[in-house]
């Protein structure tokens, strides 16, 4: 009886539930260690595109700390490189 249970805990593994599907068509998988708890599958639109601005937001953070310790005319690098990744970044969210 043990080996009846355990193959069909095995069959269910990684299945599709059907009556998880949403509108989009998304589907939901069961998790694969069998805890009853499901993985929403997400579409490759659904993420956002890969960009380098945050890393050159960061980069201009990192200069005007810098700035504020070192040299004032670092902190002018930071806020510059700043608004300009702060500026790229919303302009290709809109695009």
């Amino acid at each position: 009886m043990e080996e009846t249970n355990g193959d069909q805990k095995q069959a269910t593994k990684g299945r599709v539930r059907p009556d998880l599907e949403t509108e989009e068509g998304n589907f939901g998988r069961e998790s694969p260690g069998g805890s009853g708890q499901t993985v929403q599958v997400l579409k490759p639109e659904d993420l956002p595109r890969p960009t380098y601005w945050p890393a050159v937001l960061a980069m201009g953070m990192i200069f005007i700390l810098w700035g504020l310790i070192s040299a004032i005319p670092i902190t002018f690098v930071g806020v510059a490189l700043f608004i300009l990744a702060l500026a790229g970044w919303i302009r290709e969210m809109l695009s």
